[in-house]
């Protein structure tokens, strides 16, 4: 009978099952939210001038530059530990960190958001990128706060293992709310998009609490407080710290860079061709977020065989999916980027250089979350110094005489290296050699 074999199929593949099962909601999240953020992309370069809409995309690259650092290199630790307290049946524990974690957000965010207010009129943003974008320092100062809180509880739910409503609060909410208001009441001007941006970072805030305090179970255990290990976060954070500031600085800073150096019509030429290849990384972070919970309860349990199995099932699920948005962006990357407007097919160039870049990011697998949820995260951190350099080097050397191109290429270049960096240093640390779990049917044992 069919569904006996299904059924047969199901148990003696139990974990390549929960792991298509759960990639699959959170890619379902994630390519909503990319069709959202690539509508959101093309309204707002349509409604607004090139030198505008370049206004808006830096905007949106400070937000995410400085929430990234006011959240102090908690996201990948609030998964690790709030997972590992779930794993206990410890609910106060989940409850406790959660609370704490929040609070130190919260504080951070505010006062860089208050200091960033203080010097809008100093006229040092002005200096920088012109007066159009100065004139969006009250907005941006207020969606920083919000983004870091939404960010705090989607990482709790990453932890919970509700991956689709935390990438739903992450990447889904805010790119609706503002496609709806584009579409039913068209702007004219980057410092009302941004409000609009802002709301919604507001209520997908708002959304990621609803969430989590549902996810609690009503019993009086998750009522009650625990001794938080402050040593533990401090172990975890402070090299991770580093991480996401100089994912961040990799992925970003060409952008600042071209609005440095040249137009703002070029930052938006980089800032399409960048969101347009990172549907292509979508897919290692809907994997990312299905196996971070797994990786935790393996390395824990000291399975390393099926570690290992996870690691080669995740790795060509990838390859699978992510291969077809390669060939679309390499051989009809004309016809993707006009989607944005005429003007913008000058980036399909760079938009080919990302898509290269991003599709080695997911060859090399889920190299980055294995060093972090087993306690390596000075060996990711190492990582991200190499790729950080190589794009800030590259963006310095090549951005004055080559435009937005030379940002593409400081992108993947760095993306390249710190892939590369990783996959090797798991191999050395954790006896996990990726590329032989994916491209040999049982791997190494």
């Amino acid at each position: 009978m069919p569904w006996k074999i299904r059924s047969g199929w199901r148990a003696t593949n139990d974990l390549l099952y929960s792991l298509i099962l759960g990639s699959s909601k959170v890619f379902f999240a994630k390519a909503i939210s990319s069709i959202l953020g690539f509508g959101v992309s093309v309204l707002v370069a349509r409604s607004l001038d090139p030198t505008n809409a370049g206004v808006y995309f830096l905007s949106i690259t400070l937000v995410t530059l400085v929430a990234t650092t006011c959240r102090l290199g908690l996201d990948s630790t609030i998964v690790k530990f709030v997972a590992g307290e779930r794993l206990k049946g410890e609910w106060g524990g989940v409850s406790s960190y959660t609370i704490y974690f929040f609070r130190l957000v919260f504080i951070s965010s505010l006062i860089v958001a208050i200091l960033n207010f203080a010097v809008k009129d100093a006229g040092i943003y002005s200096h920088l990128f012109g007066k159009g974008f100065s004139e969006s320092v009250t907005v941006v100062s207020v969606a920083i706060i919000f983004v870091c809180c939404l960010t705090v509880f989607a990482q709790v739910l990453q932890g919970l293992d509700r991956v689709f409503q935390s990438v739903v609060v992450l990447n889904v909410i805010t790119p609706l709310c503002l496609l709806s208001v584009l579409v039913v009441s068209p702007v004219h001007s980057s410092g009302d998009v941004l409000k609009v941006y802002s709301l919604g970072a507001f209520i997908a805030m708002v959304a990621g609490l609803v969430f989590y305090l549902r996810a609690l179970p009503k019993t009086r255990d998750a009522r009650l407080t625990k001794k938080v290990d402050k040593l533990g976060v401090l172990e975890s954070a402070k090299p991770l710290f580093f991480v996401s500031v100089m994912g961040q600085i990799s992925q970003w800073a060409p952008q600042l860079f071209v609005g440095f150096y040249c137009a703002s019509s070029d930052v938006a030429m980089l800032a399409v061709a960048q969101r347009v290849s990172m549907v292509i990384s979508y897919v290692l972070i809907s994997v990312n977020f299905s196996i971070a919970p797994r990786i935790v309860k393996y390395h824990r349990a000291g399975d390393t065989v099926e570690l290992k199995r996870l690691v080669g099932y995740s790795g060509r699920l990838m390859l699978l999916v992510g291969f077809p948005f390669l060939f679309l962006c390499v051989f009809f990357s004309e016809f993707v980027i006009s989607f944005f407007g005429v003007e913008y097919q000058q980036a399909a160039v760079a938009l080919k250089v990302l898509a290269a870049g991003q599709f080695v990011n997911i060859f090399t697998g889920p190299v980055g979350y294995l060093l972090i949820m087993t306690n390596n995260e000075k060996e990711q951190r190492n990582s991200f110094i190499v790729g950080c350099f190589t794009t800030l080097l590259l963006s310095v050397m090549l951005i004055p005489s080559m435009s937005y191109l030379g940002g593409a290429i400081a992108v993947s270049v760095g993306v390249v290296l710190q892939n590369v960096f990783s996959a090797v240093r798991v191999n050395q640390v954790l006896g996990i050699n990726v590329v032989s779990q994916v491209f040999l049917r049982h791997g190494r044992r």
